[in-house]
């Protein structure tokens, strides 16, 4: 696997917090298709997470893998927290 194409993946495997198994797997579809980009890379997922994130006031990593995936959003404390959860209609805090 060409030196470049390792380093985006190791990147992306430190930024995200990938798990063992889903750096396998994003190694594995690397090396299937070389010329692929990789999973995450997708600009209307990074677009979707600079959107919500702008409309909640968090930093929001999506991961998707094809099949499904998950939404993470980073908060720094209880209160934000709450402020997110009242954005999202969540009710009796």
């Amino acid at each position: 696997m060409p030196a470049n194409l390792q380093r985006k993946i190791a990147k992306r495997a430190v930024d995200k917090k990938w798990s063992v198994r889903r750096i396998e797997t994003e190694i594995k579809r690397a090396q299937q298709n070389p010329y692929e980009t990789i999973e995450g890379n997708d600009p209307n997922l990074q677009a979707l997470e600079t959107q919500v994130g702008d409309q909640i006031g968090c930093k929001v990593n999506i991961d998707y893998d094809g099949k499904g995936g998950q939404m993470k959003i980073n908060f720094h404390d209880i209160d934000v927290l709450q402020g997110v959860l009242q954005k999202l209609g969540v009710k009796n805090l």
